[in-house]
C-alpha cells in the first residue's frame, strides 16, 4: 500500500495593502493551533508564513477532503 502526506505553505497578507504582514502574536498563536482532521500548522522561517502538515493519506479522494476542510478552517482563523 502506498502512503502520502502533503504540506502547504501560506503567506498571511495585511488587508489593507494585499502585502506579506506578521501577523499579531495572539494571532500567530492561534493560527499554530490550528488542527483539523489531523492536519496540524507550524510555523516557517519568515513570520508572515505558516505551513499545513497532513496526516498520512492513502487515497486521493481522503487527501482532497483534508486539504479542503483544513483550508476551509484557515480561511475563518
Amino acid at each position: 500500500m502506498r502512503t502520502f502526506g502533503m504540506e502547504e505553505e501560506f503567506f498571511i497578507v495585511s488587508p489593507l495593502t494585499g502585502l506579506p504582514c506578521a501577523p499579531p502574536a495572539a494571532a500567530r498563536a492561534a493560527l499554530l493551533a490550528l488542527t483539523v482532521g489531523g492536519t496540524t500548522t507550524v510555523g516557517e522561517f519568515l513570520a508572515c508564513q505558516v505551513e499545513s502538515n497532513s496526516p498520512i493519506c492513502t487515497e486521493g479522494a481522503e487527501a482532497l477532503a483534508t486539504v479542503r476542510s483544513y483550508r476551509a478552517a484557515l480561511s475563518r482563523a
